[in-house]
């Protein structure tokens, strides 16, 4: 609804303005992005430059974002796209291109007969179809979002998820890679909580 995208948005945009990295920011749909920038996800909102991937982009296109984004890391720039696109899987940002990563939900698949029938063969075996058809592959596309700037053992890189249901995956096993589960913190959905983690990380 309007009330709970403005608060997104509101948070979002904050996160953005708390530092002077390079965030990438990945949400589930262009049609949720579309949301957030009708209602303030802007450049005057945020002070920095943003780089807004755009549905339909070719590889060729894609990659000139990304490297314009790249080369506004010294003064700090957000990469915006979505959850399983090629700026969230199938690049790498080394040596501090990107140093923040900010994920809002969990990009379920849109049921379709396929995806319903398959649900149904596995739960016809005894497993939870739900799990192996849905809700594992979309954590796999948090998991690779979140990991993108992590291309060494000595990077370190701010990563927050901004989905409450995150909290009890990754509490069990295997759901998420140990370097996530192992690490993670969760922390109250407060804005000025939200803003002090970041400050505090960066501080340390």
């Amino acid at each position: 609804n309007d009330q709970m995208y403005q608060r997104i948005t509101d948070t979002v945009v904050e996160l953005i303005k708390s530092t002077h990295v390079n965030i990438g920011f990945y949400v589930t749909s262009y049609k949720e992005l579309s949301e957030l920038r009708s209602r303030g996800l802007t450049e005057k909102n945020v002070g920095k430059k943003l780089f807004f991937a755009e549905q339909g982009m070719n590889a060729e296109q894609t990659d000139k974002l990304v490297n314009q984004f790249v080369q506004e890391k010294d003064t700090g720039a957000c990469l915006v796209s979505v959850l399983g696109g090629r700026s969230s899987e199938g690049t790498d940002f080394r040596d501090k291109a990107m140093q923040m990563v900010i994920i809002l939900g969990i990009p379920f698949q849109r049921p379709d007969p396929i995806s319903t029938a398959k649900q149904e063969y596995y739960s016809g075996l005894n497993a939870n179809g739900f799990e192996i058809v849905s809700l594992l592959p979309a954590l796999y596309k948090n998991s690779q979002a979140a990991g993108r700037p992590l291309r060494s053992l000595t990077d370190r890189v701010c990563v927050m998820i901004l989905e409450e249901r995150m909290e009890k995956y990754i509490k069990r096993a295997g759901y998420l890679p140990d370097w996530i589960s192992k690490n993670a913190q969760v922390v109250d959905y407060h804005l000025s909580a939200l803003v002090e983690e970041v400050r505090v990380f960066f501080a340390e």
